[in-house]
């Protein structure tokens, strides 16, 4: 049954070898792509940003309450509460 092509296994040198070729390949390929694309022109205009730490107004005022105090998703028909658990001495 060894004599198939899909049963024989590369030695360990040749195996290096691909693998070593798989990794110049690539890089190859990624110095070519470095090569091709320019470099475009820079804008960094954002404009005046403030860059002040913790500038939210969450942390210098309490959020506002909620407005709406009725329910907005109606009880499921076969819902039944949570069983409390007491403290034990």
């Amino acid at each position: 049954m060894r004599h198939y092509e899909e049963y024989h296994e590369l030695s360990a040198p040749w195996g290096w070898l691909l693998l070593v070729l798989l990794c110049l390949a690539l890089l190859g390929w990624g110095l070519v792509n470095y090569a091709a694309v320019r470099n475009g022109q820079r804008q960094w205009d954002y404009g005046a940003l403030p860059e002040t730490p913790a500038s939210s107004e969450f942390t210098t005022s309490e959020p506002s309450p909620l407005t709406t105090t009725e329910r907005q998703i109606a009880p499921l028909p076969d819902a039944r509460p949570l069983p409390t658990q007491e403290a034990k001495p």
